[in-house]
């Protein structure tokens, strides 16, 4: 009895840990190289966004001393997804302008819009919860035409194959009925 009962978390947890968070901080690629599809591995293809360099320090503070960052100098910046999407974030850094990140469908038609005002010499986060879309296929930063930089980009791609809570609670009480019977018919 004790077995199926481990089995059956077991297997709620490796179902809940199916959701996969991708976190990207360029840190791993040398300086003025152009950011494209260096992370297809990882479902996300790059357009517009130049260059990965030493972010300057009067825009911003470096994270540490090597810190490297995309600098996009021909806004927009986008970002293409192998599969959809159901959260992102980025660090943004720029002077004193308004960035505006946009979530696109496969289909090119908006879904999410959001504005903030970014002040020299910080990082900002700005991220967009996409849960309630299915479809979300590209993710565009723009601003009115300045160059800005970004790090540390974080999105997570929903699967398919994660059972809703209702689901694990029949699974669950089906081992338990499963369980009952055999020590029923032990007993007998």
């Amino acid at each position: 009895m004790s077995r199926i009962f481990l089995f059956t978390v077991c297997l709620m947890f490796s179902m809940v840990s199916m959701c996969s968070a991708v976190v990207i901080t360029f840190d791993d690629l040398e300086r003025n190289v152009e950011v494209t599809d260096q992370y297809s591995d990882l479902g996300i293809i790059f357009e517009n966004t130049s260059e990965v360099d030493s972010w300057p320090s009067e825009y911003a503070p470096k994270k540490y001393p090597d810190d490297h960052a995309a600098v996009s100098y021909r806004p927009p910046a986008i970002f293409y997804f192998r599969d959809y999407i159901d959260s992102f974030s980025l660090l943004v850094t720029a002077y004193d302008i308004t960035l505006y990140l946009e979530a696109y469908d496969d289909r090119d038609n908006i879904l999410v819009d959001y504005s903030q005002y970014i002040t020299k010499g910080a990082w900002h986060t700005m991220s967009l919860d996409l849960s309630g879309y299915d479809n979300v296929a590209k993710v565009v930063l723009h601003d009115t035409g300045n160059l800005f930089g970004f790090d540390d980009i974080q999105f997570t791609t929903p699967s398919s194959s994660v059972p809703e809570p209702s689901s694990m609670i029949l699974l669950s009480l089906g081992l338990i009925g499963l369980i009952g019977v055999r020590n029923k018919s032990d007993d007998d």
